[in-house]
């Protein structure tokens, strides 16, 4: 995944892991991101200000992860991973307003 403004990103993003996790299992070394949808936005309330709870459900609703999987990423991969996010619904709530 590339450093551009999360509204650039080609759909579905692969997200390279810096260190493979468990999920369902399985060992994943990167995260295939969804596209985020209304409903992403709707069931996240991410118009309102982004909090660690709400970014880790999103991490988990995108990718289809389960949160226990996020939780164990590398630190470095979960900040990134937030950032990216971060400023995708930040642009969005300012758009809006």
């Amino acid at each position: 995944m590339s450093d551009a403004p999360f509204d650039e990103i080609a759909w579905p993003s692969e997200f390279p892991l810096r260190k493979p996790i468990k999920a369902y299992g399985e060992e994943v070394t990167a995260l295939k991101l969804a596209e985020p949808t209304g409903d992403h936005v709707l069931k996240h309330g991410v118009l309102e200000e982004l909090n660690q709870s709400r970014i880790l459900a999103l991490i988990t609703d995108l990718a289809s992860v389960p949160e226990s999987s996020v939780r164990a990423m590398d630190g470095r991969d979960l900040i990134k991973l937030s950032t990216i996010i971060s400023r995708f619904f930040g642009q969005a709530a300012r758009l809006s307003a």
